[in-house]
């Protein structure tokens, strides 16, 4: 397979992949209990909805601008490991 349909079919998996995590969270809203409930229909959850849909739209653009790039598995891993680190430390983890 050719890299430009590799990744094509990557970037239109991660679309499929981003819109059915949006289904499964409108769909299973209502088995969350009520507090939770609450903190997802609240103005700041919706706030970060759109910052999360813009930057995941922003970064699929980036993707097809820069085109196919070779990364060792390994770099990858430590790469993701450390954006993962960078986010739980942002949402108040350890």
């Amino acid at each position: 397979m050719r890299n430009d349909r590799v990744l094509l079919f990557l970037v239109v998996a991660d679309f499929v992949l981003v819109m059915l995590t949006f289904a499964g969270e409108f769909a299973l809203n209502s088995t969350l209990p009520l507090p939770l409930r609450d903190y997802t229909s609240s103005a700041h959850a919706i706030l970060t909805s759109i910052l999360y849909i813009c930057s995941w739209a922003g970064w699929i653009l980036l993707v097809a601008v820069s085109g196919p790039s070779v990364t060792p598995a390994a770099v990858a891993t430590i790469q993701s490991l450390g954006n993962l680190e960078g986010e739980l430390e942002m949402a108040g983890g350890s």
